[in-house]
């Protein structure tokens, strides 16, 4: 696993939005609605700490919600990915616009294990009654990464 500094919830008494979690940010009819998707999804705060992920977040990185409640979404990517999307998301809530919303990037996606697998990014804003924050859906790339190797192979013979 890498060994990137991670926020917790201390660190969240110099944002802004300070202890307005998830309902802050989503309502509770919205949570619902992302806890049953069938892809994973996290809903972070402003400056990325996760504030709820579904099932099937937890499945895929092998965390659970208690675990990455409060840590940045970046142990969640190859340090160069996390490097990447962090100025990413500050020069969006900086500017209010830029190359992070609404395009999916493809990514190496970190489990709790260690491991990486390719994956597919999408971040979209949200805003609620706490103030704003993003969604992150987050695909696995892995099946279609091996079917593309394996047909790569077979042309190369």
């Amino acid at each position: 696993m890498n060994n990137r500094n991670v926020r917790s919830h201390q660190d969240k008494a110099a944002r802004p939005g300070k202890g307005s979690g998830a309902e802050g940010v989503l309502d509770n009819s919205l949570l619902s609605f992302l806890d049953v998707l069938p892809d994973p999804f996290f809903a972070v705060d402003a400056t990325g700490i996760i504030l709820k992920a579904n099932h099937q977040a937890e499945s895929l990185f092998g965390w659970k919600m208690e675990e990455l409640a409060g840590q940045s979404i970046a142990i969640l990517m190859s340090d160069d990915e996390a490097q990447a999307h962090d100025r990413m998301m500050r020069g969006y809530v900086a500017k209010g616009h830029g190359h992070l919303i609404s395009k999916a990037r493809q990514i190496q996606a970190q489990r709790k294990d260690g491991s990486f697998f390719p994956a597919e990014l999408t971040v979209s804003e949200i805003h609620g009654k706490g103030g704003f924050g993003f969604i992150a859906i987050v695909q696995d790339r892995s099946r279609q990464a091996a079917t593309l190797k394996a047909l790569n192979d077979s042309q190369e013979r």
